[in-house]
């Protein structure tokens, strides 16, 4: 994992003012050994030197965008009610209390991103409005005002769109790959030593314990500050993909030593879901990022994410597919989540398709309290991504999303991989897309205020910037 020794890339496409003096510079000569940088198409170029420091102009300002940056990582990552004690019969009930604290903070970090941007890069944002990003929102705007909670919807819409802002701002912030690498290994850092305090210095509240309310049979397994074993080896797995990226366009030490620990807090959570996907993803993810072939390319996306839906959810509806599931595997029921999904596509069959509402189904009043015979009603989410937007916006909102998840990102990998932008983070954006994808089947990473959602929304926000540069080289002094 040796870092990359080209010379930073500025791949939120910093622009420059139109000087005079720009006009006359003689064109750059190219040096052998740059790799080209990109920018944003609509605007001149500005070649950044090898400092990295991007538009801060000063080391307060350097210091104040970190600080931020990590704030909303922390948001996302560690949550503002870490350490939910699990023998309390409370931690499993909806929290008001919770809930208001999570929105104070999702519109206080919101308006510090939209000041960033504002003195910023907001002008890249422009990229973003392309017709398989709005569509979805749209629909969601029409879901929420049509949902069984009004209120309820419109809340979580907002907030959905209050993320959005954060995520578009930690990618134009940074200015290059190497801070922005940097700032993601801090940030990481950061959830790890939180993460590993809490085993080390309250176990009770990191570890399952066999006193634990719900499920004392995942005892001894680490959950650092996560709710759950598997939401923290989700976060461990992505983690480790960070760390990837660290080590080649920052620092490889550096790098090695997240992944490492990173790696092991995962396999100390025992999360089967995580564990089995990471290196799934990782190989897919290499195989997409060799292929010379942009159809075939996308025919292998479309093939996978249509396999892992059919064994999925796909074995509540087709019993064939059960039938084979049972007859290879010890867990045909993957750990219950087959009664949730039942439960789930009985209730679609009432609005199939509005849907329930934008979020407004799991935990809500008439649900989680509602008097039924399956566990399945009190769960916390549907433990599928896709099947939670069909649940909550219909048919059409799940066709769209997929549209905005799954065919944009193909189009914009497909343009910057023809156009050689920025290999490794291109690769790192892949990497964190398709364990998102495949992850999804299983676990509801959509939507919320999760790790998964914020990774995933970088990853397809970050494809998306990169497709939209152009390439130019360095001029040789700022390649030295």
């Amino acid at each position: 994992m040796a870092a990359e020794t080209t010379p930073p890339l500025d791949f939120r496409h910093r622009i420059g003012p139109r000087r005079a003096e720009q006009r006359q510079q003689p064109e750059p000569t190219v040096e052998a050994e740059a790799e080209p940088k990109t920018v944003h198409p609509a605007e001149p170029a500005e070649v950044v030197s090898e400092s990295g420091t991007g538009r801060f102009a000063s080391l307060p300002s350097l210091v104040a965008s970190g600080a931020l940056f990590l704030l909303v990582f922390l948001f996302f990552w560690i949550s503002v009610n870490p350490f939910i004690d699990l023998t309390d019969p409370t931690s499993q009930t909806p929290s008001e209390s919770a809930g208001v604290l999570n929105q104070v903070a999702g519109i206080l970090l919101a308006a510090l991103s939209a000041v960033s941007l504002a003195f910023g890069a907001w002008r890249h944002t422009k990229s973003l409005a392309v017709p398989l990003f709005l569509a979805p929102l749209a629909w969601f705007l029409l879901a929420a005002g049509l949902s069984v909670d009004p209120a309820l919807s419109a809340r979580r819409y907002v907030l959905t769109f209050l993320i959005i802002v954060q995520v578009v701002n930690v990618l134009l912030m940074p200015g290059d790959r190497r801070l922005f690498a940097a700032f993601l290994g801090i940030s990481v850092l950061a959830v790890l030593a939180i993460c590993y305090g809490g085993v080390i210095f309250w176990p009770s509240h990191s570890i399952h314990s066999a006193d634990d309310i719900l499920e004392p049979m995942h005892a001894g397994h680490w959950r650092g500050s996560f709710l759950h074993k598997n939401a923290a080896g989700g976060a461990m797995a992505l983690a480790v993909i960070v760390s990837i990226y660290v080590g080649r366009a920052f620092n490889g030490a550096f790098g090695w030593l997240l992944g490492i620990a990173s790696a092991f807090f995962l396999f100390a959570t025992v999360s089967k879901t995580a564990i089995a996907l990471l290196p799934v993803s990782l190989l897919l993810s290499e195989l997409l990022l060799r292929l010379p072939s942009a159809p075939t390319r996308s025919a292998i996306v479309v093939a996978v994410l249509a396999l892992f839906g059919l064994f999925t959810v796909g074995s509540v509806v087709l019993p064939p597919v059960h039938t084979m599931l049972a007859a290879i595997s010890s867990d045909p029921t993957y750990t219950n989540r087959t009664e949730i999904w039942s439960y789930a596509l009985s209730k679609l069959g009432e609005r199939p398709l509005i849907g329930h509402g934008f979020e407004a189904f799991w935990r809500s009043d008439s649900v989680f309290y509602s008097a039924t015979e399956t566990f399945a009603s009190q769960a916390a989410n549907g433990h599928d991504g896709y099947l939670d937007i069909l649940l909550t916006t219909g048919l059409p909102g799940l066709v769209l999303a997929l549209g905005a998840f799954v065919v944009q990102p193909i189009l914009d990998l497909n343009r910057s991989l023809a156009d050689r932008k920025d290999p490794s983070t291109t690769a790192f954006f892949t990497r964190i897309w398709m364990f998102c994808l495949l992850s999804a089947f299983l676990e509801s990473i959509f939507l919320n205020n999760t790790p998964g959602w914020f990774m995933f929304l970088l990853a397809i926000i970050g494809l998306r910037f990169l497709a939209c540069a152009r390439v130019i080289v360095a001029a040789p002094e700022a390649a030295r």
